[in-house]
């Protein structure tokens, strides 16, 4: 069992654990599933295996693919009953099943979005990209890349905007805070203020942005 837990656990590792047969060269039986879970007492490793076996099973099936969201999600999806593509029920994105294009882009076709022509002089391009179809354009990995530099400036955005926000309400509390504060020291028998006042002055210059 030990050779067998160690053999099966390098190839869970490697991501080969699917089409792995016996280590002896002669034999080219597979492990079982339930083989696999008898041996293996690892539920980290155990869960790769689970993973690997999703993804195969994933690949194999017409009719499932994966989330192509640029932003990054391992939901599986099913195949809605028109073809053109479907919604991730975990991030709501809708990906195409027939092409490598990262969204779904009906009612045009695929060949429509993977390549665009001048109408004037016959250019073949890229929309995305806007880079030349020929020779030798390959629309997964340069158009992929796109999408994902413009997903992740638009979180960056995001990003941006809620530190903005945070600081413009934390200015205007200090404001309000400087206000309260000025119209106590103006009531009799209260001690000098002025301190507080100031520090609510610096805390609100330096919540401006």
């Amino acid at each position: 069992q030990p050779c067998w837990r160690e053999y099966l656990t390098t190839r869970i590792e490697q991501n080969m654990v699917v089409s792995c047969t016996c280590p002896l060269s002669e034999c080219h039986a597979q492990p079982t599933t339930a083989f696999i879970y008898s041996i293996m007492s690892s539920e980290e490793i155990i869960a790769k295996y689970d993973k690997a076996l999703l993804r195969y099973y994933v690949e194999c099936c017409s009719n499932l693919t994966w989330c192509t969201n640029p932003q990054g999600c391992d939901e599986s999806l099913l195949k809605d009953e028109h073809g053109y593509g479907a919604a991730c029920s975990k991030c709501s994105w809708i990906s195409c099943f027939n092409c490598n294009f990262p969204e779904a882009h009906y009612p045009a076709s695929c060949s429509h979005m993977s390549r665009m022509t001048c109408a004037k002089c016959n250019h073949g391009f890229c929309w995305r990209c806007l880079k030349p179809w020929r020779p030798n354009h390959k629309d997964y990995y340069n158009c992929s890349a796109m999408v994902s530099k413009a997903a992740w400036q638009e979180k960056r955005f995001q990003d941006y905007n809620e530190k903005c926000t945070f600081h413009h309400h934390a200015r205007e509390f200090a404001i309000s805070l400087r206000n309260s504060i000025s119209s106590i020291t103006e009531m009799p028998k209260i001690r000098n203020l002025t301190f507080v006042i100031n520090a609510c002055k610096v805390l609100e210059q330096a919540r401006k942005v």
